[in-house]
């Protein structure tokens, strides 16, 4: 028989109706084999406690046949022949329990499992604590994972003395954060900077809403009290995000439970600062509840969460202008800051599901978080070559808020599963009528030394000097938008090869982004009456202007300046596919490879008012990114992990804004470059984990980075037309560079209970440690540098006590970073850096019955200061330039759980 088709249609098309009736049989033959083949479906939960435990393996004895529990507990595993069948579920730090089942044709056998606590060496039977509990989760879903991967649950981290999800995630391998204020905001993963790492929820990139940290996101604006868990991704597989060269952080947020659940929260604390003014206080308070419940026969599940938190805090602030870094401690000026601050975070999360039955679930996820910071700075500079001194009062209103809504659903067709997701997420930063005072006046040097100008302070007072007036008000409106829509699909298929189940998956996503940022500034001058100050005083405190009140005390000289340079709107549309298989070789060997394919499109529209060209631009590049992953299993709890991943990561929003802005006069052109292409990376990874029955991993593993297309700042000089001529102009704008940049380094972690130490003062202890050395090697003006935000060396070790007789946890943290290039300068005299820091916190919480608690955290023990210098701090050239210092603050609180 001959088969002809006509010309019209193209092989191409040909090839997708042959791939689409393949899959078509592919499905069909599961829909046959369903007739005549059963199902076991159930949930795994803790017998003391009820608390499911996400991960947990279940097998058919004998058989090549299981699955692993989802994060609820709950597994199925389907297509399995009609019979009479030993059933076990494990769980590391648990006992295995078996039980025997028959299966039917058509037919679904409903089996739960409670598991025992291990007993320990003693042979005393032991009850997890809460922190214990979580560590056994996060142990087990680190350990089944097919990549490599660290997980912090829920449990562990309300019981580390952490405010916010930047400073939980710290304490992870390979993860440093910065600080703003004293509180962690931004994180960078294996030495590389925010700008590298993806951080997600539930899944789906969270936007960026400070225009100052280009695509990165702070995480100081998410509240902990809503997550369930945090996943730190270090090697990506094909049904992720590809923009993450140093890894995903993803914050999963609590979801509806399957049995009525509630909990609330009250704390408060004290802030020590070293602010000399506190005009909004020194207090903490700290709320969070949240209530879960199943309805109408337990299909519509439904959990609501709200936090709020409050912190007054203070710090001071110190800079140094020096003559020349490079050769001189001489300085020709000296800043000093007071902060006052006031931080208030809200959450609201509200999830609901409807479970059809076992197989079959749709959601609806809404989630709202908001980060408002108020903020009086007083500053006072001294500048000895203008022989002058200014005092300004800033006062300014930081409201960031971060809004979702997801709607998805998660399908198995005996064996098939399918799941989508739709998303709309906005992130905003408005920074409304930010209004600056400033004070002026003459200043007579010559009675004080170099050395007694480093140390005057925002309260100093002097004699004989003029009186400081009002000569100046600065009004600035900014706001940054950043939305995105987004919706996803992924069908997983299963398969025989060698006897054993394997899976293909493939799936795609595509994602819509507006981004838009603007900015206007309004000047006042020349006021009829003189407004001064006192010495050691500051004026118009917490007093904010209008920026369209252009006569505010009589102003005689109002004036809108051009503050449109990095004015913009943009959007941005992604359209991604994967295909990806899971192999497993033997009991013993297993393979994840696939292929993702990311096309990005972007559209940016300049509303600089100044620039030379108008218009939008229009860019599109693809990237085709291979990832494999192979485990190799010595025994059921010992692992060897490689893997090779390629990411992305797409250029800051501001470098692709088509402007150009000309200065004759100074011979100078500054462009944006629509052009710009991703920086791309090649991953290698290596790692080993040896995972112990009470609840102990030990993990050493070696990384190696390389990136290629890093985006960099080129300066050359062009002969441009000038004026019926020409004239040479130094012309500077973003390129993808030639040069690749090289990251390697390793990672040693302990967590490791004590119990195995037979001695009973012992067996509540843990041991939770790690280290990380990292090396990145750079490029820049014909010099190596490390690259911005990348520490050479990370350590942590926190000693854990959790004792469920007594009902007593404790943690004592310590947190040590080295050393960071956080700006690149002229030369290595002039390169900007943070010295090394070491954090100390604890936190303690005490049962007073089952469902009541009292908790205490204690921060930033050593009192840190965060001192920022010339040149690298490990070098006898290098220069301290600025210190700041925030003290350390305290909670106590009272926590009911159901």
């Amino acid at each position: 028989m001959k088969l002809t088709f006509t010309s019209n249609i193209s092989h191409e098309t040909y090839k997708r109706i042959c791939l689409f009736f393949v899959l078509f049989l592919f499905i069909i033959s599961f829909s046959v084999e369903a007739q005549t083949t059963g199902k076991i479906s159930g949930k795994v939960t803790e017998e003391s406690s009820g608390s499911f435990l996400p991960g947990a393996n279940v097998v058919l004895v004998n058989t090549k046949i299981g699955t692993a529990a989802d994060q609820q507990g709950r597994y199925t595993i389907s297509r399995i022949q009609p019979g009479t069948y030993q059933v076990k579920a494990s769980y590391l730090g648990y006992q295995d329990k078996i039980v025997e089942v028959t299966v039917q044709a058509n037919h679904t056998t409903q089996l739960d499992f409670e598991l025992k606590e291990s007993a320990t060496q003693l042979e005393e039977t032991v009850v997890y604590g809460q922190l214990t509990r979580g560590q056994a989760k996060s142990l087990n879903e680190q350990k089944n994972a097919p990549n490599i991967k660290n997980v912090v649950s829920s449990e562990q981290f309300q019981l580390f003395p952490d405010r916010n999800a930047a400073e939980t995630a710290a304490r992870i391998p390979g993860v440093a954060i910065s600080y703003d204020q004293g509180e962690g905001e931004v994180i960078t993963i294996r030495g590389m900077g925010p700008e590298f790492n993806s951080l997600t929820v539930n899944g789906q990139r969270i936007p960026a809403p400070d225009p100052d940290l280009g695509r990165a996101v702070g995480l100081d604006l998410l509240n902990q009290d809503l997550m369930e868990n945090i996943v730190v991704t270090k090697a990506l597989t094909p049904d992720m995000d590809a923009d993450a060269i140093g890894g995903n952080v993803n914050f999963q947020m609590k979801q509806a439970p399957d049995d009525g659940i509630f909990a609330v929260n009250l704390g408060g604390g004290y802030n020590i600062q070293h602010s000399e003014f506190k005009n909004y206080g020194n207090d903490i308070i700290d709320v969070s509840t949240y209530g879960g419940q199943r309805f109408f026969n337990k299909k519509l599940g439904v959990l609501a969460a709200v936090s709020y938190y409050k912190t007054n805090r203070g710090s001071l602030l110190r800079q140094l202008d020096y003559e020349d870094p490079s050769t001189s401690t001489i300085i020709y000026a000296q800043h000093s800051n007071d902060y006052d601050v006031l931080r208030e975070r809200w959450g609201v999360n509200l999830n609901t599901e409807y479970k059809f039955d076992d197989f079959n679930r749709m959601y609806v996820n809404l989630n709202h978080n908001r980060y408002f910071d108020k903020e009086i700075r007083r500053v006072a500079e001294w500048v000895i070559e203008d022989e002058e001194e200014t005092k300004e009062t800033r006062n300014r209103v930081e409201d960031q808020s971060l809004s979702s809504v997801m709607f998805g659903g998660n399908h198995n067709f005996d064996g098939i599963k399918f799941d989508f997701t739709t998303s709309w997420i906005k992130a905003e930063e408005d920074m409304p009528a930010r209004t600056y005072f400033r004070f002026q006046r003459d200043f007579d040097f010559s009675s004080f030394t170099n050395e007694d100008v480093k140390n005057f302070g925002v309260t100093s007072k002097f004699s004989g000097q003029d009186p400081l007036t009002l000569n100046r008000i600065r009004v600035d409106d900014k706001l940054k938008q950043d939305e995105d829509l987004s919706g996803m699909v992924n069908l997983e298929i299963p398969y025989n090869l060698l006897d054993r189940e394997s899976s293909l998956k493939f799936g795609g996503k595509f994602l819509h982004k507006k981004v838009k940022f603007e900015e206007r500034r309004l000047q006042l001058r020349n006021f009829p009456e003189d407004h001064v100050i006192g010495e050691g005083e500051f004026g118009f405190e917490d007093v904010i202007v209008s920026p369209d009140d252009v006569n505010y005390l009589g102003s005689e000289r109002s004036e809108y300046l051009d503050m449109s340079d990095d004015n913009y709107d943009a959007t941005e549309d992604i359209l991604a596919a994967y295909g990806m298989t899971t192999i497993n070789f033997s009991p013993k060997f297993s393979l994840l490879a696939g292929l993702r394919f990311e096309n990005t499109t972007n559209k940016y529209n300049t509303l600089a008012i100044e620039s030379v060209n108008k218009g939008e631009s229009d860019a599109s590049y693809s990237n085709l990114l291979p990832s494999a992953h192979l485990t190799y299993r010595f025994t059921d709890n010992m692992n060897l992990r490689f893997a090779y991943s390629s990411g992305i990561s797409r250029p800051d929003y501001k470098a692709l804004v088509p402007f150009e802005f000309r200065d004759d006069d100074d011979r100078e052109i500054s462009r944006g470059n629509p052009d710009l292409e991703a920086t791309t990376s090649s991953n290698f990874d290596l790692m080993f984990e040896n995972y112990s029955p009470y609840l102990g991993l030990f993990s050493a593993g070696v990384f190696y980075k390389r990136m290629t297309n890093v985006v960099i700042n080129s300066l050359e000089v062009q002969t441009l037309p000038f004026e019926g001529g020409t004239q040479q102009y130094e012309v500077s704008m973003p390129i993808n560079g030639d040069e690749a940049a090289n990251i390697y380094g390793f990672e040693l972690a302990l967590n490791q209970r004590l119990n195995f130490l037979n001695m009973p003062f012992f067996a509540d202890f843990n041991i939770y440690a790690n280290y990380t050395y990292t090396k990145s090697e750079f490029e820049v003006g014909g010099r190596e540098v490390p690259l911005g935000f990348s520490p050479e060396h990370i350590l942590n070790l926190a000693i854990m006590y959790d004792n469920s007789d007594l009902g007593l946890s404790f943690v004592i943290s310590n947190n040590f970073r080295d050393d960071i290039l956080i700006a690149v300068g002229s030369d290595k005299f002039t390169d900007v850096y943070y010295k090394k820091e070491y954090h100390l916190d604890i936190s303690v919480t005490q049962k007073i019955t089952s469902n009541l608690s009292l908790y205490m955290q204690l921060n930033n023990l050593t009192d840190q200061v965060e001192n920022e210098s010339w040149g690298d701090p490990s070098e006898s050239y290098s220069k301290w330039t600025q210190w700041a210092k925030f003290n350390s603050y305290g909670t106590l609180g009272v926590s009911y759980k159901l």
